[in-house]
Parts: structure tokens; C-alpha cells; sequence
């Protein structure tokens, strides 16, 4: 369990990694991703997370894709398993697709939280956005 400005989290993913708890927690940015359709001109909100450089927290009410389709990353399965188990999600039987977080979860990166969120290898650092510039364009990696 990790706090990150009052917030309390288990950390998924990367067993056996410890999180660098002696970087400051101080400073966070609140991120965005989307799908996009028809290029800029439909785009849907899929999730909200915060990034300190440390942890990435996937905030409750971000969607999460129900199946994983990843060619060279395993990983997003495990823990789509291990969010069932702690029962961190609820499964709308209506939609197809996605999960939705019912508390906030912690990763070890955007990279972690962009591949869960839209199901797929992701690069995290150009997915997650901060009024409209990815963290590549903020210079925050």
C-alpha cells in the first residue's frame, strides 16, 4: 500500500519491483486519455489517472478494457486478474468492452495504465495527456 497525497493504494504489476519511495510525492499531474475516432474530431474520455514521476494512479470510475490484446506484453492480464480478485472494478453487462474501476489503483507507470485502459501495448508517455499535450510535450518523463 502506497499513499500519494492522501490517497492509499495497492500497487499491481511488477511483483518483486519496489516502488522508489524517496522521490517527492509532492509534486503530481492529473492525466487524461481518450479514444479517438475519425482522427481529432470524436474523442471520448476513458480515464483519469495522476503521475508523480513514481506511481501512476488510475482513478476510480477509469475504464478498463476487459480483454487484453498484447503482442509482446503479458502483463495487463495479470493484472486484470488481480483487480478481479480485490474486486477493484464493476462489470457493466452491457457494455462489451470495458470495465469500470470502482476505487483508485496504482501502477508502476503511465505505460501500466495506458495498456490496461485501452487493452493493448501503449506508450504511455503519448497517451496520457494534461490539457491537450502528452507528458512527452510537457517534458515529464
Amino acid at each position: 500500500i502506497l499513499q500519494l497525497k492522501n490517497m492509499s493504494f495497492k500497487i499491481y504489476g511488477k511483483k518483486g519491483k519496489p516502488v522508489k519511495t524517496s522521490e517527492s510525492y509532492n509534486t503530481t499531474i492529473i492525466l487524461q486519455t481518450f479514444i479517438k475516432r475519425d482522427g481529432q474530431h470524436y474523442r471520448e474520455l476513458l480515464a483519469t489517472g495522476k503521475w508523480n514521476k513514481v506511481v501512476f494512479c488510475l482513478m476510480k470510475d477509469s475504464c478498463i478494457r476487459k480483454r487484453f490484446e498484447a503482442k509482446s506484453n503479458k502483463g495487463g492480464s495479470d493484472i486484470i486478474r488481480e483487480l478481479l480478485l480485490d474486486n477493484a472494478f464493476i462489470d457493466l453487462e452491457a457494455d462489451p468492452d470495458y470495465y469500470i474501476l470502482n476505487k483508485d489503483v496504482g501502477l508502476h507507470s503511465p505505460s501500466a495504465a495506458a495498456n490496461l485502459v485501452h487493452g493493448n501495448d501503449r506508450n504511455g508517455q503519448d497517451c496520457w495527456e494534461n490539457e491537450g499535450k502528452t507528458l512527452t510535450e510537457l517534458n515529464w518523463i
